[in-house]
């Protein structure tokens, strides 16, 4: 997204000059060949990431896919969550590398935060509250079902229950403000 919007790839994080989601969001509309789907897409990301503590989901790791005739938004990679580190970084000071409305800090979101970010984008903020709120009933039961599968797999590391535990707890968290 850095390129496609012509920023400098050193101003990745929104707070160091670099694209936020209305600028996203902006590009998505007028170069997407299936506007509606990638935006909402981008917008389901977003909540993934704050979600499960994204703290790293930059406009570097969002990216446009160019076929013969098409342009869509890419698949996600890159994905990390921070909640499991608490050792390392305190809850309180995890923070997105897009704001939502104005706030980054992940504990400070509510409703109201998705709201503002959907009025920023030009979208409806029915359907966006209704889709976060979709999302973030369904992460606990799929952050379970793919800690089962790893472990099945044999990858038995403590990272993958601390991984599963902070992700179901923090998407509850989540659920709640809305």
């Amino acid at each position: 997204m850095c390129q496609a919007l012509s920023v400098p790839p050193w101003t990745k994080y929104e707070n160091e000059g670099g694209p936020g989601a209305p600028e996203i969001v902006e590009l998505l509309l007028q170069q997407s060949d299936d506007p509606s789907a990638d935006v909402g897409a981008f917008i389901d990301a977003l909540v993934l990431n704050w979600a499960v503590g994204g703290s790293d989901a930059h406009a570097k790791n969002y990216s446009l896919i160019f076929g013969p005739s098409s342009v869509r938004l890419g698949p996600l990679y890159d994905l990390f969550s921070a909640l499991p580190y608490d050792q390392w970084i305190s809850y309180r000071k995890v923070k997105l590398a897009m704001r939502v409305d104005r706030e980054y800090l992940v504990w400070k979101l509510r409703s109201r935060h998705w709201e503002g970010l959907a009025r920023q984008c030009g979208l409806d903020p029915g359907p966006v509250l209704d889709r976060a709120v979709e999302l973030l009933g369904a992460i606990p039961d799929a952050a379970q079902a793919t800690a089962t599968r790893l472990r099945e797999e044999g990858l038995v590391e403590g990272i993958v229950g601390r991984l599963e535990r902070s992700t179901v707890e923090h998407s509850r968290r989540c659920l709640e403000f809305f």
